[in-house]
């Protein structure tokens, strides 16, 4: 446990975009999590992600995301292993 909550693992990343909102763009992935119903999905920031869960070798992503101009989109998941 973390501070009182159970820890939860990434079973599926279901898709990425990039969050321009702030002064330099970074990159949010929509995580699906070990043991939860898909609707409790969450994004979450790529970097802080990566490394909490040493994902670096273990997702490859497409060009494009759910905000860019690219007509195919990446339609599925890399799972973490």
């Amino acid at each position: 446990m973390r501070h009182n909550h159970p820890i939860v693992h990434p079973f599926a990343i279901l898709d990425w975009k990039l969050d321009s909102s702030g002064m330099t763009p970074v990159k949010r992935v929509l995580v699906q999590w070990e043991g939860l119903p898909p609707e409790e999905a969450s994004w979450e920031l790529w970097d802080d992600l990566r490394d909490l869960h040493n994902l670096a070798d273990k997702v490859v992503f497409d060009e494009g995301g759910v905000d860019s101009n690219i007509a195919d989109q990446p339609s599925v998941t890399n799972r973490p292993k």
